[in-house]
């Protein structure tokens, strides 16, 4: 498996509905990273997309306003997955 992401996220609320997520890469040999989401801190994680190696960001259009997501992010390759990045909650106002 690759080496486990390093996440520091950052999460922008613009004016139009969305979140923006970002992290570090520290893989050498990763295919791509899945991203998953959860709605509020008791919720279940479900992976809400896939993006390609070297991508260190994602933007979320669908989020609601006054809704409370947690995210998280894993690399993957051929040798299966890295441990999950520690969370991270933002709320769109």
């Amino acid at each position: 498996p690759s080496a486990q992401a390093n996440a520091s996220f950052t999460i922008a609320a613009p004016s139009a509905a969305q979140l923006t997520l970002s992290w570090q890469d520290n893989s050498n040999n990763v295919d791509n990273f899945t991203i998953e989401r959860k709605t509020g801190t008791n919720g279940t994680y479900s992976q809400i997309a896939s993006v390609a190696a070297n991508v260190i960001s994602y933007v979320d259009n669908s989020v609601t306003r006054g809704t409370n997501y947690c995210y998280r992010v894993r690399a993957l390759n051929t040798a299966g997955a890295s441990a999950y990045t520690d969370e991270a909650c933002g709320t769109v106002p």
